[in-house]
């Protein structure tokens, strides 16, 4: 069972949620974590755990610290970036974030089965 922990800021929780239920569904081993408070005790953990980072740019996550935090601190080849709002800061090495802007919580489309591709290779 492959882990992956979901990282987004409030505004995103609803998103978070549906993703985790979907993916639990999966057979995923599926944790959340939201806000920058939950994001201080976790980070530290995750650094050393090889589950999927699944880390959702939201417009709050655009303006807060932790987000950046924990896309420095954990390995691109654990990382995987969906956009809930376009401009997401992007280096020249890097996959694009898969977009999830109209992504309307169900299975199957375009994001889904981006998201799903994308989960297999770094899976």
């Amino acid at each position: 069972m492959t882990a992956i922990r979901i990282v987004c800021a409030p505004d995103a929780e609803s998103t978070a949620g549906n993703l985790a239920r979907l993916l639990s569904a999966e057979l995923y081993d599926v944790r959340v974590t939201c806000g920058s408070m939950q994001s201080a005790d976790d980070l530290p953990g995750a650094r050393a755990m090889q589950e999927i980072v699944l880390l959702i740019w939201s417009p709050n996550a655009h303006m807060a610290r932790f987000p950046r935090d924990w896309r420095e601190a954990i390995p691109r080849s654990r990382l995987v970036e969906i956009a809930r709002t376009p401009g997401r800061l992007r280096g020249k090495d890097e996959a694009a974030p898969i977009d999830f802007i109209n992504w309307r919580g169900e299975r199957g489309g375009r994001a889904w089965g981006a998201l799903k591709e994308r989960l297999r290779q770094v899976a």
